[in-house]
């Protein structure tokens, strides 16, 4: 119940769920990663995220994507105020224009080839 005594809607399991703002919104169970953002800007070395299927890689790079986005500056109190990070901005909160790259739809099998088919078509997708 809720401080006024009206039974709340219990948190919901977002499984297969990869989009950040849906969960936050929603009311689903999100479990705070967000403490890394601090030490991902404080290292110096590049970050591979591998990890088995299911283990929240897509959702890890929405949370990313959206901490970051010049476009979502409106949205942070609200996805992140109650999260360590909202609590503990960086200095590069929403500061940059993300833009988000699919690799799972691009069929090559070979690397010169594929860059020629595709790095083309990228400023026809760049709103300016």
């Amino acid at each position: 119940m809720n401080e006024n005594g009206i039974k709340s809607k219990p948190l919901g399991i977002p499984y297969g769920m990869m989009n950040f703002v849906a969960i936050r919104e929603d009311n689903y169970y999100y479990v705070d990663k967000t403490r890394f953002i601090e030490k991902i800007e404080n290292s110096n070395r590049y970050f591979f995220f591998i990890r088995p299927r299911r283990f929240g890689k897509s959702l890890t790079m929405s949370m990313l994507h959206h901490y970051y986005d010049i476009n979502a500056a409106d949205k942070f109190e609200r996805l992140y105020g109650n999260l360590y990070i909202g609590k503990n901005p960086t200095s590069n909160r929403n500061k940059y224009l993300v833009m988000n790259l699919n690799f799972a739809v691009i069929i090559c099998a070979w690397l010169h080839p594929c860059l020629d088919k595709h790095v083309p078509v990228l400023p026809s997708h760049l709103r300016t």
